[in-house]
């Protein structure tokens, strides 16, 4: 495995598409289609995703979950690159920048 650079608030976040999803309550079930393995995303990483629906900055994420959440800056962008980092070791996304 390849060591990669960590996520900066300034990557683009895309994400792929290899992924079918839905809406269980607040949460997300989700079949990654090429190892036919099922994920969960929990409520905030459901936001995450639905805003990636266009390619988005960690940056550009934390001021969209600070509108909708009681958080603080520095938690909200620590929270958020530590889920994208998770999606990234799922094959979830792609960084660029």
């Amino acid at each position: 495995m390849e060591n990669q650079a960590a996520i900066g608030m300034q990557n683009l976040i895309t994400r792929k598409e290899e992924f079918m999803f839905t809406q269980v309550d607040d949460d997300k079930v989700m079949l990654d289609l090429n190892s036919s393995r099922y994920l969960g995303l929990n409520a905030v990483a459901s936001v995450m995703w639905d805003l990636l629906e266009q390619p988005q900055t960690p940056a550009d994420l934390c001021a969209a979950l600070l509108k909708r959440y009681e958080v603080d800056a520095e938690t909200c962008q620590r929270e958020t690159l530590t889920a994208l980092e998770r999606m990234r070791g799922f094959g979830m996304i792609q960084v660029s920048g």
